[in-house]
């Protein structure tokens, strides 16, 4: 399987560089299982948008293209 480029959207780059340290090293782990293989550990929701769960409370939100190799983040999530 191909490396897949990780994108971010604004709103997504803007969530992650506000993470602590912590859970931003925990969201950078996940993010290289995800660029490795976006459909190993993601659960798919509607309309081609994948999840995965990151440290204890962390969650990203993504969209996945084959064809362009891309996954695309849309939002991270971190309570």
């Amino acid at each position: 399987m191909a490396t897949y480029e990780i994108r971010f959207v604004t709103e997504a780059a803007r969530q992650r560089d506000s993470l602590p340290a912590g859970p931003r090293r925990e969201l950078e782990e996940a993010l290289k299982e995800i660029q490795a293989n976006p459909f190993r550990k993601g659960k798919k929701g509607s309309n081609e948008v994948w999840y995965r769960d990151f440290g204890s409370a962390g969650q990203i939100m993504y969209l996945v293209s084959n064809r362009i190799v891309t996954v695309t983040v849309l939002r991270l999530t971190y309570v």
